[in-house]
């Protein structure tokens, strides 16, 4: 499986009733070592897409970018995440 497939999965593991999934959780659901997901949780976060909560916690971060347009609706950014989150 290719990392950006990988990273993909991680990010809709976080949702509305899940919000800070473990690392464990991400562990089991993505079917890899706990420590694995621990170094792919770590490095998301220092990237700035997802922030590090309580111990082994984790959320999702959204970021705009200063410099870019953002969208008068949302609809267009949650409908593109159905279709990749399924």
């Amino acid at each position: 499986m290719k990392a950006t497939d990988r990273v993909v999965e991680l990010l809709c593991l976080f949702t509305a009733l899940r919000p800070t999934p473990s690392t464990s959780e991400v562990a089991e659901s993505l079917e890899m070592a706990r420590s694995s997901a621990h170094e792919l949780l770590n490095g998301l976060a220092k990237t700035g897409l997802i922030r590090k909560r309580a111990a082994g916690r984790f959320r999702l971060r959204l970021m705009i970018n200063s410099h870019a347009e953002v969208p008068a609706s949302t609809d267009v950014v949650l409908e593109a995440s159905r279709k990749v989150c399924g």
